[in-house]
């Protein structure tokens, strides 16, 4: 029986990232990968570890993964040479505007100081919150009443694809019957 279920998931899995791969309007592809995503969802529950208890053991790192530095840092080059290149960030919102919306609309990026000082806010607010985690982690100890939910996490990167996945569906849902009447 289990192994039928996880070969019926599988099958499920294969037929929607087909669909996925082969539907090209942009409005019907979003409905397809919520479709994905909540199959992809089965199938990491399908598959899921007898006791996921056993993974919630921390393992402790003796230096930040590249992987975990090297997407800030694109990131971040990325921005400022939308803003530091002149040029960049008008070509990046012009070829954005034609495949998102087939040239209909056009933006800019422009610095503003707005924008500046929300940026600048936002970055002190994530180095002070990284410090009072690093300094004092007992402060951000996630209370008892959230340790069920923690205990739905088991740390594995299938957890965080299917959890992304389920978020990504639920948010879509409201969304289904403006994608399905064109």
């Amino acid at each position: 029986m289990t192994e039928t279920v996880i070969v019926v998931a599988l099958l499920l899995v294969a037929a929607s990232a087909t669909a996925a791969v082969a539907v090209r309007d942009p409005v019907r592809q979003s409905l397809v990968l919520a479709v994905l995503g909540v199959v992809l969802a089965v199938l990491f529950t399908v598959l899921q570890a007898p006791d996921v208890g056993l993974s919630q053991l921390a393992v402790e790192l003796g230096r930040v993964p590249d992987t975990m530095t090297a997407v800030p840092a694109l990131l971040l080059a990325g921005a400022f040479a939308a803003g530091a290149v002149p040029g960049f960030g008008d070509a990046v919102a012009h070829a954005m505007s034609e495949a998102t919306t087939a040239g209909l609309l056009h933006t800019s990026v422009r610095w503003t100081p707005l924008g500046v000082g929300l940026g600048v806010l936002s970055s002190v607010l994530a180095v002070a919150l990284a410090a009072v985690a690093v300094a004092r982690p007992g402060l951000l100890v996630a209370p008892n009443r959230a340790l069920p939910l923690r205990r739905l996490q088991s740390g594995h990167i299938g957890d965080y694809v299917a959890w992304l996945l389920v978020g990504a569906t639920v948010l879509g849902v409201p969304a289904l019957p403006a994608v399905v009447s064109g």
